[in-house]
């Protein structure tokens, strides 16, 4: 019975990991095209753990990482590029979803989903002038229906506080 615990924790952490895994990597490769390194935020592994007990919202984990003074000057041609690699970062668990793009701003987003079960990974990359934000949430599919049917109830479950005014 031990043993059958042990295993169910490894296998827990491993799935864990292999998200966390996919995160790391279109970080590295944003540090590695910009040239940028991301800037370190105190306190978040604390935050993470605090979500991944509490669940909030359906969440039960995230990654977050901002980079600035990229220089980017998303003109027609830098987003054309921008595109060609952001589709460079989709894997067999991470499929690209929605891309928007804002010229007269210079911005772009970029959305990724993982695989769905029973959990879901969502990854989000914006880039502006001169920085970006990469964003990476682990959500109950459960949930994200629930958004999908009752998007006025979305804002209310991820802001408590709000009135609906």
């Amino acid at each position: 019975m031990r043993l059958l615990r042990v295993a169910a924790m490894l296998l827990a952490c491993s799935g864990i990991a292999a998200a966390g895994h996919e995160f790391d990597r279109v970080v590295k490769a944003i540090e590695t095209h910009f040239g940028a390194t991301r800037t370190h935020i105190p306190l978040m592994g604390v935050a993470n753990l605090v979500l991944q007990v509490g669940h909030p919202a359906g969440a039960s984990g995230f990654h977050i990482a901002l980079f600035q003074d990229l220089h980017t000057d998303l003109d027609e041609d830098r987003q054309a590029e921008l595109d060609r690699f952001m589709d460079t970062l989709s894997s067999p668990t991470l499929h690209p979803f929605i891309r928007t793009r804002s010229q007269p701003d210079a911005e772009a987003t970029y959305l990724f989903c993982g695989d769905t079960g029973k959990t879901t990974q969502i990854l989000l990359v914006t880039f502006n002038r001169r920085e970006a934000t990469a964003i990476e949430v682990k959500v109950s599919f459960e949930t994200i229906l629930r958004w999908i049917q009752h998007p006025d109830e979305a804002g209310k479950t991820l802001n408590p506080d709000r009135d609906g005014n």
